[in-house]
């Protein structure tokens, strides 16, 4: 079934309360001021090709510029704040969305049993990964909610959205980069 995004592309970005990893609530309008920013919007904090893409990012941070590069969770601030402290990426920003309103304005949905855990390109890209040297770890949160990315102009409105179809699909750095620039 498919979720209808609240937001199109050209719109106004909702302002969508976000927790930082201290518990404070901070509006996405107000991280998003005359700035441009790529949402990064994350699955559970376990799966292995959002922080894959999440590695990715960072490691052309210099190639967004001045952009605000944000990564957005479905999860408390315990959590974010342990999440931001292991991965250690400088240069990106962690915020929490427990009611998931950033995933709703987007239209990003949820995925079937057979899509998250039986879907041929989910284990080829769990395999690469793992013969590259990445260990996956325990989801604990919602494995069936998918993420995606979106990009926003120095005045808050969508540029670009991509909504993954399932947990391996991510859009690549360079299709970030040309929806920024």
């Amino acid at each position: 079934m498919s979720r209808q995004a609240a937001v199109a592309i050209g719109d106004l970005f909702v302002d969508a309360p976000l927790l930082t990893a201290a518990g404070e609530t901070v509006g996405l309008a107000s991280i998003v001021q005359q700035r441009p920013a790529v949402l990064i919007l994350m699955r559970h904090l376990g799966c292995l090709p959002c922080r894959e893409h999440l590695l990715e990012v960072s490691r052309r941070r210099a190639e967004f510029g001045d952009a605000r590069l944000l990564c957005v969770t479905f999860v408390e601030p315990a959590l974010l704040a342990a999440y931001e402290r292991e991965l250690a990426l400088d240069g990106i920003e962690f915020f929490g969305d427990p009611a998931r309103a950033s995933y709703a304005a987007l239209g990003f949905e949820r995925a079937s049993f057979a899509r998250v855990w039986l879907h041929p390109a989910v284990w080829r890209r769990y395999a690469a990964l793992i013969a590259r040297g990445r260990r996956p770890h325990p989801p604990g949160q919602d494995v069936y909610q998918l993420g995606g990315d979106a990009v926003l102009d120095a005045g808050g409105r969508l540029r670009w959205v991509f909504a993954s179809a399932g947990p391996e699909d991510r859009p690549t750095v360079e299709e970030l980069l040309r929806a920024l620039h």
